[in-house]
């Protein structure tokens, strides 16, 4: 039952993962420092990742909008989930 449980509402990802999204979203150019990161792994194996982000000043909305796209992006193309 317990299993069915985490498949449903979701268990918290591995560290490994939540340190290589910490990496990747620093590794972007705007991104000054993760602020607050929530990683769950939620039915066969997708991430809900939650990421706070501070980003360098002087960034405008225009940019801060492509520089969360990029985040994901990133994201998205280095986790095997």
């Amino acid at each position: 039952m317990k299993n069915v449980r985490g498949f449903i509402i979701g268990v918290s990802a591995p560290e490994e993962v939540k340190r290589q999204i910490k990496r990747i979203a620093l590794e972007v150019e705007g991104v000054e420092e993760i602020l607050d990161l929530k990683v769950m792994v939620i039915g066969s194996g997708r991430l809900f990742v939650n990421l706070d982000i501070h980003v360098k000043e002087g960034v405008i909305t225009e940019e801060i909008e492509k520089l969360i796209d990029k985040v994901k992006t990133s994201i998205k193309q280095e986790i095997p989930y």
